[in-house]
């Protein structure tokens, strides 16, 4: 008799909480259609667990009763919630605009989004899609990125600002000038990175970053080297190279080949009694050039500033003009970009991965190296700002002539 009552007892326990889990799971069932944010699926997800776990421990006691099919009726309803539950997220998601958060260091850097007109703000709403973004800081390298963006993402993205650091012009102390009034500057030893990065906007495959170690000073041309100085060592009678000879002895010489050069060289020392002019190896020029920057042109990335540093076609309007009239970079070097493309001594080879000391470029080569743009970059609808580039490298044969080829002369510490 006590058997009976005990069972019925137990039956009528199991039922009354299979009921209520019917209840509940039956409220839960019908509020999904309620849900209106994402954020709302974590706390019916949770709700729905408490109640499986519910379920799972009236496993045993459902089947000595005889409730296995009404309990595996809620079990398989529980199931089907959850489902509902990650489609509805999946609903939601796809429904609602993506939202994107911008941290920066420094964390007052401006942000903006150059391919739509709204400004940023923190958590703002976005349709799915590509977007530029750009963060700068006076006084840091500014940097672009393309993020793309799914929809109902919350997307959070991270700009590290690197500092710019600008050497001090060299004081006038420490220029020298020759007997023909070429004024040299002195360039210290020093290490930088040669090349440019894989992201650099106009960037060539030979342009690997290495770490490049100059042991030793020397001496570079504050100009490129002029008609007037080429006259002045070379004579009348070889001042036929200059294809703009109306411009004046203050512009440059150009329509010399690398082979030229060499002959102005040789007979620039022969006057001056030394052995100490050459031209700069590739390195050095670069080094020069970039003045402890190391960003794309040696004035920063902006490519609305060559108009202000560098001649170029688009003020130049079709052919070269006097040298050192644009602003010089930080070591006092003027049309480091632009004017003319300058011989250096190098053959043209690919640069090393790892560190090197002193370069001279390969021992032997077909075409020698020349650096910096001229007027014709910008000017010629094949040409880009790109070609101003401090890393940008050019190679001619050493017999080549052209109206955009000049140079100008380093010197011996």
């Amino acid at each position: 008799m006590s058997r009976i009552f005990f069972r019925i007892l137990k039956f009528i326990e199991v039922r009354q909480k299979i009921e209520k889990l019917d209840r509940q799971v039956l409220i839960l069932e019908n509020a999904i259609e309620e849900i209106k944010k994402p954020e709302q699926i974590k706390e019916f997800t949770s709700q729905r667990d408490k109640l499986n776990i519910q379920v799972a421990a009236l496993g045993d006691h459902a089947s000595k009763v005889g409730f296995e099919s009404q309990l595996d009726q809620l079990q398989k309803r529980l199931k089907q919630i959850q489902m509902e539950l990650a489609n509805k997220e999946k609903e939601l998601i796809a429904a609602r605009k993506s939202r994107i958060f911008v941290e920066s260091a420094p964390n007052n850097a401006i942000v903006n989004i150059l391919n739509i007109e709204q400004g940023f703000k923190q958590g703002m709403e976005l349709e799915p899609g590509e977007y530029n973004f750009e963060v700068s800081l006076e006084g840091y390298e500014s940097k672009k990125r393309l993020i793309n963006i799914s929809p109902g993402e919350d997307k959070r993205i991270n700009f590290v600002l690197k500092k710019i650091t600008v050497a001090e012009p060299i004081s006038p102390q420490e220029t020298i000038t020759n007997s023909i009034g070429m004024k040299f500057v002195l360039i210290p030893a020093g290490k930088f990175n040669m090349g440019s990065p894989p992201n650099e906007p106009g960037r060539n495959d030979d342009e690997k970053q290495h770490e490049v170690v100059l042991s030793q000073p020397f001496y570079l041309q504050i100009t490129e080297a002029s008609q007037g100085q080429w006259e002045n060592v070379m004579g009348k009678a070889l001042f036929k190279k200059s294809h703009f000879k109306d411009c004046g002895d203050d512009c440059p010489v150009e329509q010399v080949s690398w082979n030229d050069v060499q002959q102005f060289i040789r007979k620039l020392n022969q006057r001056e009694g030394t052995n100490k002019y050459r031209l700069p190896t590739e390195a050095e020029w670069e080094y020069a050039c970039r003045a402890q920057t190391e960003t794309a042109y040696s004035f920063g990335h902006e490519e609305d500033k060559p108009s202000e540093y560098a001649r170029h076609g688009t003020n130049l309007r079709g052919q070269t003009h006097p040298v050192g009239r644009m602003k010089p970079n930080a070591w006092g070097l003027y049309d480091m970009h632009g004017n003319v493309l300058e011989w250096v001594q190098d053959w043209y080879g690919a640069y090393p991965s790892n560190s090197v000391v002193d370069p001279k470029g390969p021992d032997k080569g077909k075409v020698r190296v020349l650096r910096g743009g001229s007027w014709r970059d910008h000017y010629l609808s094949f040409a880009s700002l790109g070609y101003l580039r401090s890393a940008r490298r050019f190679s001619f044969t050493p017999g080549y002539r052209d109206n955009h080829l000049g140079f100008r002369v380093a010197r011996d510490f």
